[in-house]
């Protein structure tokens, strides 16, 4: 345990110092260390004391004591009037942050792939923005890894296998990998039926990837391989437009690869193969604790949604 020093001393004082505020005002508008105690849930004696505290720290007596009555002193009338707006102050303060918490207003800021907003992800903020107008929301297309921290989001959605992190996560929905060409590419190169058939053949890759080794498990167990990236982009619609202008074959979401699927201008290969790890849509943030209810709302919201639109896993 870390050795309990001057300052941490000297704010701890001033924080039980504030703490004795309220029961003070308490007393001097109740009349009394009962009625106080009954109000907050302490004896009377605890109360009392901590009065006496108060008055011990002041170096002045703020009550005269009767068996029958409180009464305050010069000194206690003059401190009652200067901290009683310093203590209407801070509860207001206090009653506004608990209401700010639970209701959905401010601001809300969110990192999203561009790939989701363009596959159909803009409906579910939509949605959610107008079912809570008070709210800002501000959503942000970004391919890269921002730092919610440093860059001021409260959240972020991020398609990953994700690793050991700072962050906290809950996951939306599956994000399954595939495999896609063109129809002219695959005649040219032929249909895999195994990934390492594909290890010379040109394929599409994120920026900055370059070669890069992926694993398959199928029905012949697992596969290790190296694809070279011939061609490099940071989207993928990018590398589906390449994929499509037959400069090589491409690895992305199966939700922004299905459309051009179903037209017939690419095909999806080594379709009993599947990409590890595992990708899914996660929603991210910093803390679970004190999560605020705007924040926690949305990532329910976006459960639902992605439940009801399945085709995007």
């Amino acid at each position: 345990m870390a050795p309990i020093t001057r300052q941490t001393s000297v704010i701890g004082s001033v924080m039980e110092y504030l703490a004795r505020l309220p029961l003070f005002v308490r007393v001097v508008r109740l009349g009394s260390f009962a009625a106080v105690a009954r109000e907050v849930d302490m004896t009377p004696s605890a109360v009392s004391k901590q009065i006496q505290r108060l008055e011990s720290e002041l170096g002045v007596r703020l009550f005269q004591r009767t068996t029958r009555q409180l009464a305050l002193t010069d000194e206690g009338q003059r401190f009652y009037e200067q901290s009683s707006p310093l203590v209407e102050g801070l509860l207001e303060a206090s009653d506004q942050l608990k209401e700010r918490q639970l209701a959905l207003v401010g601001k809300l800021r969110v990192s999203v792939p561009g790939a989701l907003l363009n596959h159909g992800m803009s409906d579910a903020f939509a949605e959610f923005a107008l079912q809570h107008p008070a709210l800002e929301l501000q959503v942000e297309a970004s391919e890269r890894l921002v730092d919610l921290l440093q860059d001021h989001f409260d959240m972020a959605i991020r398609i990953a296998a994700l690793e050991d992190s700072s962050l906290v996560a809950r996951r939306l929905a599956p994000a399954p990998m595939w495999l896609v060409a063109s129809p002219d590419f695959v005649a040219v190169h032929g249909t895999p039926i195994h990934p390492e058939q594909w290890i010379g053949a040109p394929m599409v890759t994120y920026a900055g990837h370059g070669r890069q080794a992926f694993r398959f498990e199928g029905p012949d167990g697992a596969a290790d391989v190296r694809f070279q990236g011939r061609l490099q982009g940071d989207s993928d619609a990018f590398l589906l437009t390449a994929a499509r202008h037959h400069l090589g074959f491409c690895i992305v979401p199966a939700f922004a690869a299905q459309s051009a699927v179903k037209s017939g201008q690419l095909v999806r290969l080594l379709a009993d193969w599947t990409l590890q790890p595992e990708r899914s849509i996660w929603a991210v943030y910093p803390h679970r604790q004190h999560l605020p209810i705007r924040t926690r709302t949305l990532i329910d919201h976006l459960v639902g949604w992605f439940d009801r639109n399945a085709e995007l896993g």
